[in-house]
């Protein structure tokens, strides 16, 4: 009796002895299989950048504009925005690379690479720069929420000229999307455009 109680507890020290050490090694194997497998080394690491408004006003889609380059999206992706006060401020933190003689429109580089366009209005460069005033000029460096220029709303409509303004990435391309925001209106500094990287 006493040796087959000691048969049973060899088998089982044995099993469970076996079991601990082939056991615990596949799972280590199996772990270092998965952790080296191409699929997980592979996996896309997904980066968004918050494009902030650099207006208030009512938000647009960009086929709305009556203007069939911006409408087309031939310039890039974004949004428009009907202003309803005549400052625009820097959506990004970065440099100016354009600025139109006229005022009506500026071209930003953003820190980590986004270019920005900010279109004031519709064939209002033929204004030549009047009811524009510019706050800074081509090559500044400048921070997010700066303003960049002035304009008289209210006397570019009474020519004759709408204020819709397109905000457009003009590196699309660069990026797997450009989102805008569903908001129906939107303030300065708020997020308009998000980039998908």
């Amino acid at each position: 009796m006493a040796l087959y109680m000691i048969g049973i507890f060899t088998a089982f020290v044995l099993a469970f002895g076996l079991t601990y050490l082939f056991g615990f090694e596949d799972k280590k194997q199996k772990e270092a299989a998965e952790e080296s497998s191409p699929t997980k080394e592979a996996a896309p690491m997904v980066r968004k950048t918050m494009i902030s408004s650099p207006l208030n006003g009512e938000v647009k889609p960009l086929n709305s504009v009556n203007d069939q380059v911006f409408a087309s999206g031939a310039l890039g992706k974004g949004v428009a925005i009907e202003p309803v006060s005549g400052q625009v401020y820097s959506p990004v933190s970065g440099k100016v690379m354009t600025l139109f003689p006229t005022g009506h429109a500026i071209g930003l580089l953003s820190d980590d690479g986004v270019e920005v366009l900010i279109h004031i209005g519709i064939d209002t460069v033929q204004l030549n720069g009047e009811y524009f005033s510019p706050k800074v000029k081509q090559g500044d460096q400048v921070s997010k929420g700066d303003l960049l220029v002035e304009f008289d709303v209210k006397k570019i409509q009474e020519a004759g000229y709408q204020t819709i303004t397109p905000v457009i990435i003009t590196n699309t391309n660069d990026y797997l999307d450009v989102l805008e925001t569903e908001k129906p209106t939107i303030n300065q500094n708020d997020d308009l455009l998000t980039i998908i990287a």
